[in-house]
């Protein structure tokens, strides 16, 4: 398959954050194809930590869409590193029921100046 994500961000006052992502996905081949979508919204615990939210969904050809929320905290190691871990509840019948996760973002720099 192929997939592409694009990712918007914005950032809003009191040091707040929204994120929106945007995909398309053909998980076998070019006979499917997925559209995922999710907005985040993210907010200062302190210092390092942030806490964030999201509702996603993925839209594909003949099935309803699967939606979900989740929550986590995100922990900046530096400017550059950051870890994060979530936990997610589908909230209807064609989601998944629970979903865990953790990620680490890596900032490598500007691709083009």
């Amino acid at each position: 398959g192929f997939g592409i994500t694009g990712a918007l961000a914005w950032e809003l006052p009191r040091k707040m954050s929204l994120g929106a992502n945007l995909g398309l996905d053909t998980p076998d081949g070019f006979s499917t194809l997925v559209i995922p979508v999710s907005v985040a919204f993210g907010f200062p615990l302190d210092y390092k930590f942030r806490g964030f939210t999201e509702l996603a969904t993925n839209f594909s050809e003949g099935n309803d869409p699967q939606l979900l929320f989740g929550a986590g905290v995100a922990y900046a190691w530096n400017t550059d590193l950051q870890l994060d871990i979530y936990l997610g509840k589908g909230i209807n019948d064609a989601a998944i029921d629970w979903c865990f996760g953790f990620g680490l973002s890596w900032r490598i720099g500007p691709l083009f100046y």
